[in-house]
């Protein structure tokens, strides 16, 4: 029996120490998140626009009704890099670094967009588009010469 007690004792030790270990690694996580979060709450008005502007072009982007729609999406994407490039040489710190990692985002997301309203518009068209100059009169040619074998019966 006292060897059972012991291991028992023994086996609540370690997951005694265990427990206190992820209790220790948890309070360091909401330490760090904790220092972020302030800092983030001590940010100027203007870089906090200016990423909030970043955020709205990356949901905007998956928006089609706002993603075909470069007036809406050139002023936005236009508007946050001013604010973060002014930002960016005003601010120091934390402050400064998220203001150079917002403009390379958002720089990142305008070419993203671009090459894919790029490749949307190029299939659009590809597929709906009517045959223009010599390929148009390629294509009529081909089809007088199948209307004709079409009405003519096979020779045998």
């Amino acid at each position: 029996m006292e060897n059972r007690t012991e291991e028992n004792k023994a086996e609540e030790n370690k997951a005694g120490e265990n427990t206190t270990a992820k209790a220790g690694q948890d309070s360091l996580v909401n330490e760090a998140a904790e220092k972020i979060i302030s800092d983030v709450k001590k940010f100027h008005t203007l870089s906090l626009v200016g990423l909030g502007l970043v955020a709205a072009f990356l949901v905007f982007m998956f928006v089609d009704a706002f993603n075909f729609r470069w007036w809406l999406m050139l002023p936005i994407a236009g508007v946050g890099g001013f604010i973060l490039y002014r930002q960016n040489a005003d601010t120091r710190g934390f402050e400064q670094k998220a203001c150079y990692y917002g403009m390379i985002v958002l720089l990142v997301l305008f070419v993203v967009r671009d090459i894919s309203m790029a490749n949307r518009y190029r299939s659009a068209t590809l597929a709906s588009a009517p045959l223009t100059g010599k390929l148009a009169s390629i294509q009529a040619t081909l089809d007088r010469c199948i209307e004709k074998l079409g009405s003519k019966p096979a020779k045998k």
